[in-house]
């Protein structure tokens, strides 16, 4: 009886130290490999996200330059300053010998141009009456051309006429074929030289109108300088006559100033810029995106904020550059002032679905984007998880996932994190086994 219990119970310690072994070797066997996390391929939609910050700025502007040379007697408003319509904004005092010297010279100009334009006229009148002449055929330099074509369209209608018998006499055998051959020949050849002619005659044509849509371009210009002179002309005389020798830059409209670039005292030239401002609710923010940055298009609405405000804009123009987009966003508010920094977020879903991938997953050498696909085999100890190395194609990416064009189906895991680095053929851990493989 004691020796029945001995026998089960040496084997019962025997089938334990077994067990124990079995554990170990495989825990001691498992134990360097790469422990990894896997995920699947998903179907699914980018969802588009950039942040940026960006100026407010005046859409529409203003700016104020001196009509004639003269000096600075008092500025009467400050930058930042909010103006109306009609308020004064500079006294300036212009040189009236100047202005008298300037009217002289804007009539010497117009007397020109008086001259141009008639001369303009005169042209004009000759080249319609050539080009005219040329198509009723009826002026001195075309008698010989009109004579040339009627002698040709009378050699023509004979040679065909003749042609005519001759082929005739062809069909009955009484004409050979070269007789034949060489009155066609005769007859396509004064064909040929009609049309020549014709052609010459059109291509005159042709110059004629040329010369005269080149003609009544330049009248058009220099009529509208003809209407211009009459505006400065009407300026100066209103310069010298309202207001002396001093004059008032008035506001045209509500505004605020941004920039005044001359002060009390200070001499100016003609055109010289004197003042900026800023008018209407209408703002630009002006922000930079990242050049691969291809979502975000003319016409996008997009968020802004600040401490303040959270308004939508809208993009309305995109400036590419060496390392960056410029993006023009324009906002309607009566809320902000130009010169507030606004946060703008951008962000966009694809339209169309996707084979997906977690950016983390994806690894790139030389030849190109892979991941490492996991797959099953017969170990040692049993089946075990071994990683291979795939080829994959690309496609756009958000800040999550990037698209997959070609390279795998949805049935095998990737690997996504491993603690440790591992080369295709290696065998791995997964940490999450139990989301991909039921044994």
């Amino acid at each position: 009886m004691n020796k029945k219990i001995n026998i089960k119970m040496v084997g019962g310690i025997f089938l334990a130290i077994l067990i124990m072994l079995i554990f170990f070797s495989k825990t001691i066997y498992t134990s360097n490999f790469p422990v990894i996390s896997a995920v699947l391929p998903i179907n699914g939609t980018l969802s588009k996200l950039e942040f940026t910050t960006g100026n407010v700025d005046y859409k529409n502007k203003e700016e104020v330059y001196a009509e004639f040379n003269g000096k600075i007697e008092e500025v009467l408003v400050e930058e930042g300053e909010t103006i109306k319509e009609g308020q004064p904004l500079i006294y300036i005092s212009y040189d009236v010998d100047e202005i008298n010297l300037k009217l002289k010279e804007l009539n010497i100009s117009r007397e020109k141009l008086l001259v141009d334009i008639e001369m303009l006229h005169g042209k004009i009148e000759k080249i319609m009456g050539y080009s005219t002449k040329l198509e009723e055929e009826t002026y001195k330099k075309d008698e010989q051309s009109d004579y040339d074509r009627l002698q040709l369209e009378s050699k023509i209608a004979k040679k065909q006429e003749d042609y005519n018998k001759l082929n005739i006499l062809y069909d009955s055998g009484g004409l050979a074929k070269q007789e034949l051959d060489q009155a066609a020949y005769e007859l396509d050849s004064l064909k040929v030289e009609y049309n020549n002619l014709l052609k010459t005659r059109q291509k005159q044509l042709q110059e004629y109108q040329y010369e005269l849509n080149a003609l009544r371009l330049e009248l058009e210009i220099k009529t509208f300088d003809l209407s211009n002179f009459a505006i400065q002309e009407e300026k100066y005389n209103n310069t010298l006559k309202d207001f002396e020798n001093n004059k008032v830059i008035y506001a045209s409209e509500i505004a605020a100033v941004q920039a005044i670039y001359v002060k009390k005292g200070q001499q100016v030239n003609q055109n010289q810029l004197m003042i900026s401002f800023g008018a209407g609710n209408e703002f630009i923010i002006e922000c930079d995106v990242s050049l691969d940055n291809n979502f975000i298009v003319q016409g996008d609405t997009c968020i802004i904020s600040n401490s303040s405000h959270i308004l939508e804009g809208v993009v309305s123009k995109i400036t590419p550059e060496d390392r960056m987009k410029k993006i023009n966003v324009s906002v309607s508010s009566d809320q902000i002032t130009a010169g507030e920094t606004f946060d703008l977020q951008f962000e966009k879903e694809s339209k169309d679905s996707y084979i997906l991938l977690p950016n983390g997953a994806i690894n790139k050498d030389s030849e190109g984007y892979y991941v490492y696909q996991i797959k099953r085999r017969k170990g040692i100890l049993g089946k075990e998880f071994y990683v291979e190395k795939l080829k994959v194609y690309i496609g756009d990416s958000d800040n999550e996932n990037t698209i997959i064009t070609k390279g795998f189906t949805f049935f095998e895991p990737i690997v996504l994190l491993s603690d440790k680095p591992f080369s295709g053929g290696d065998t791995i851990m997964i940490e999450n086994e139990g989301d991909f493989f039921e044994d």
